[in-house]
């Protein structure tokens, strides 16, 4: 053996055999050979082999093997040398062992310091990235690796942590997630979830589908200005222009349409919120339009009942006013000879002034204050006696239909509903200029809390119903809210008061009842009057006539506050031949009245006086003279209760204005009494 020498990957000697030839190079083709392979190379001369080998190091079972250095062994190729070789190959032996103890003691130094710890530390990772548990990685050292192992023990701490609150987080969040899924499912507020771009419907709940009347795979990827939702699409856009700005919208009354076509009044909020990336937004509606018909109609009633008032009160001065004239010029055309030019001029008064009186009595009915003396009717009876009077009114080009059911029996004026279906019927006929069928309808039906609850008084039970059907021109549905107001008329100047709709309104709430319109322009109007039934009908008796006597001779005790009322008053009775002790309010007639008991015969009390008034005056006297009579007389409908309880004790009760020759017919009928 010539040379044994041993390299590192650089081809840099370590050691050598003999050492004196430490520094000898390589072979060229060696250096070449082992750039591109770990196999053995030798190389033959005349008189040597030189043979070099890899060494190899192999850290654990699973890693690959690396090169750490070179050995080169030269043997001479004389037998002479063969000594020689014998001993370099034992040297080169015990070299090998001598390193390969040496790569051992490394290998386990290294597994040890290095490959163990991040073997561990590998492991850990790999069950922390699974998601399963992992155990802390024991530090042996302190420098590079511990100080990455502490570091990693501490970050998975920390992240376990954290993954227990975002368990909890995440329970929490899907329990929400349950509830608002539950809640957005089955609660009654309508629910709907778009994209805000194009507005197509990724969810919407149960109530949103009842609503709307769609089902929900008619719903679902389809936008809602295709579905044709909005009532003004305009407004749509409006609306997302101001969410582009605000990112919600609170509480805006929209108009939406449903399905079928009718028209909802909606509360609408509506916020934007990210869903996986998409911008969508979150509407949330509440059905309304029961609530805004419900304030319409408050609104009305309060509305109709100010006219009232204002027409009450309207009423109670003009009937003074009337009850001046009229009685004037009553006893002015009783005193002209015959044949007297001026006669004329008076009955020209006397005819203004009645229709003057008539039209305070159609305000008196529109304010429900005028006295009404309700008995047991059936209606179907009041439409066969009307039959005959209606034919007339609507002429020959109008057919004229009767569709009455049962035996309806209600507590009514019969007068006053008499005139209730002679105003709708002549608002029908107004309605078919050019002919038509006029259609009256009776039955019965029973009224709900649902229905009683939108007008605001009245109760639900068992009601007639009494309806009027035209095939006119129909009423749209602006003027539709204005129909019952006095003297609002749609027919030309001077060919209506606007007082008949005005009047049925007042004299059906009077009764406790309810009346309503449903028409369409083209095609008719149907007007439907509700009246309480009542279970057992009374036949009327008409009044016994009680003759006139042709000259009076009894007292009259007259309590008047209005001076000018009460001087003619006094006159119509003193040219009768009454006596007349005159008082000016209800204390002076109590005083009067104990001045002169004897010789009362009558009282004739203005209901209204100030102080004491006309009911409480004639309850004095009672006590004092039983058997006293009376004759109650107001113009002032607005103390409405009051005269109810007159009637109620049979008191005898008059209106003004009330023509002489009237005036005294009462009070002949209140003694005969």
């Amino acid at each position: 053996m010539r040379l044994v020498q041993v390299y590192s990957t650089i081809w840099d000697a370590i050691d050598a055999y003999p050492l004196e030839r430490l520094r000898d190079s390589p072979h060229s083709e060696a250096i070449s050979h082992f750039k591109n392979s770990n196999s053995p190379f030798y190389k033959k001369t005349d008189e040597t082999y030189d043979f070099y080998n890899a060494i190899l190091f192999k850290p654990t079972g699973d890693s690959p093997e690396i090169s750490i250095g070179y050995v080169r062994l030269t043997v001479s190729a004389s037998p002479m040398y063969d000594e020689s070789r014998k001993t370099l190959v034992d040297n080169i032996i015990s070299s090998v062992i001598i390193i390969f103890i040496i790569l051992m003691a490394l290998n386990m130094l290294i597994n040890r310091l290095v490959i163990n710890p991040v073997s561990r530390l590998q492991r850990s990772i790999t069950l922390f990235r699974s998601g399963g548990r992992h155990d802390i990685v024991p530090v042996r050292s302190n420098d590079e690796i511990g100080g990455l192992i502490s570091a990693f023990n501490q970050m998975a701490e920390t992240i376990d942590k954290d993954a227990v609150e975002i368990r909890k987080a995440g329970d929490v969040l899907r329990l929400s997630e349950e509830k608002f899924s539950k809640a957005f499912r089955s609660g009654p507020t309508l629910m709907a979830i778009s994209t805000i771009k194009e507005g197509r419907f990724i969810d919407v709940n149960n109530a949103f589908l009842r609503t709307f009347g769609y089902k929900k795979e008619e719903v679902m990827g389809r936008t809602s200005v295709e579905l044709g939702i909005w009532a003004d699409p305009e407004e749509r856009n409006k609306i997302m222009e101001r969410l582009s700005k605000s990112g919600m919208i609170n509480n805006e009354e929209i108009a939406f349409r449903k399905k079928t076509g009718d028209v909802l009044t909606m509360l609408w909020s509506v916020e934007v919120l990210d869903i996986e990336g998409r911008q969508c937004i979150l509407a949330v509606a509440q059905d309304i339009t029961e609530r805004k018909k419900l304030e319409a109609r408050l609104l009305q009633a309060q509305k109709m009942e100010s006219i009232g008032q204002l027409a009450g009160g309207i009423a109670h001065d003009f009937n003074n006013i009337l009850t001046a004239i009229i009685g004037y010029a009553h006893i002015v055309k009783m005193k002209m000879a015959e044949g007297d030019p001026l006669k004329i001029n008076l009955d020209q008064i006397l005819s203004s002034s009645g229709r003057a009186a008539s039209l305070v009595r159609s305000l008196l009915a529109f304010s429900r204050q005028q006295i009404s003396n309700p008995v047991p009717v059936n209606i179907n009876e009041i439409i066969k006696d009307l039959v005959r009077m209606l034919l007339r009114i609507l002429g020959e080009n109008i057919e004229l239909k009767l569709a009455l059911s049962g035996d309806l029996t209600v507590m009514a004026d019969r007068v006053q509903v008499d005139q209730v279906i002679i105003n709708l019927c002549t608002n029908a006929r107004d309605a078919m200029p050019h002919g038509g069928t006029l259609t009256i309808r009776t039955g019965d039906i029973r009224l709900e809390t649902e229905f009683t609850a939108l007008y605001g008084y009245g109760k639900p039970g068992e009601y007639a119903f009494i309806s009027v059907s035209d095939t006119g021109t129909g009423v749209d549905e602006k003027m539709k809210d204005r129909i019952f107001e006095p003297f609002f008329t749609t027919k030309e100047v001077g060919k209506g008061t606007g007082l008949g709709l005005s009047i049925a309104y007042g004299i059906i709430k009077q009764h406790n009842g309810y009346i309503t319109c449903f028409s369409e322009v083209g095609k008719g109007t149907t007007f439907t009057a509700y009246l309480p039934r009542i279970k057992l009908g009374v036949e009327e008796t008409p009044a016994e006539e009680i003759p006139d006597s042709e000259k009076a001779t009894e007292t009259v005790l007259l309590a008047e506050d209005e001076a000018d009322v009460r001087k003619l008053t006094k006159q119509i009775l003193s040219e009768a031949g009454y006596k007349v002790i005159e008082a000016v309010d209800g204390e002076d007639a109590v005083d009067k009245f104990i001045s002169n008991m004897d010789r009362v015969d009558i009282l004739l009390l203005d209901v209204i006086m100030p102080g004491m008034n006309g009911q409480d005056v004639y309850n004095k006297a009672k006590e004092m003279k039983p058997d006293v009579k009376a004759l109650l007389v107001s113009g002032y409908p607005a103390d409405f209760i009051r005269k109810k309880i007159i009637i109620h004790n049979g008191l005898n009760y008059v209106s003004k204005p009330l023509p002489p020759d009237e005036l005294l017919k009462k009070i002949r009928e209140a003694l005969g009494k």
